[in-house]
């Protein structure tokens, strides 16, 4: 193969790579499952997805739990902060809205900070590393158990019992891994470059 068809093999092999990361299908990034004390799944929708360069405003999910009979007040509400090495990667805010039959519904909001910091919000309750710590370690799904620092201070049960759900989160999956497609390609990339300089001495 000439200098010249191994040169445009390469340009035409970086192209690629460049085609299919800005066409790349969004990845997940974080999750909010929300579980009834029997497991149950209530909020079908609970990912959150950003592109797989992790560019992007930051991204927010939204999720409405009834709950059986009126336990919080109107209006109160849990700010979660969770963190990593470049500061607030991720907010997780519940709010207690009571309607005027009294019916009580917990609104969530879970919101991502893709590649930049979120800034600090001072009405945060608790700060949680999203790697988890001694007293949020990872369950065997990388998930944060964060139950008891939702169903505390504004939100704790007033008649004392256990916590009506169970809330778990994962924050950041780190979806600025190359996609496996482009990994090939770049290794073809770098193996024709390694040929054109072997041709060159």
């Amino acid at each position: 193969m000439s200098k010249q068809r191994l040169a445009k093999l390469v340009l035409a092999s970086l192209s690629l790579v460049f085609l299919v990361q800005a066409n790349a299908a969004p990845v997940v990034s974080d999750e909010l499952r929300i579980l009834s004390l029997d497991g149950t799944l209530l909020n079908p929708t609970n990912k959150l997805f950003e592109q797989p360069n992790g560019e992007g405003p930051p991204n927010t999910l939204i999720a409405s739990v009834p709950l059986p009979t009126a336990l919080f007040p109107d209006g109160a509400t849990r700010v979660i902060e969770l963190t990593d090495a470049q500061g607030v990667s991720d907010w997780l805010q519940v709010v207690s809205l009571v309607d005027i039959n009294g019916l009580n519904t917990l609104q969530f909001f879970l919101i991502s900070d893709e590649e930049t910091p979120l800034t600090h919000d001072p009405n945060t309750n608790v700060s949680i590393p999203e790697a988890g710590d001694a007293n949020h370690p990872l369950n065997g799904e990388g998930f944060l158990d964060v139950t008891n620092d939702v169903f505390s201070g504004a939100l704790a049960n007033p008649i004392g019992a256990a916590s009506p759900l169970f809330v778990l989160v994962k924050s950041d999956t780190d979806a600025t891994v190359a996609e496996p497609e482009s990994s090939l390609l770049l290794i073809s990339c770098f193996a024709a470059l390694w040929l054109l300089r072997r041709r060159k001495h």
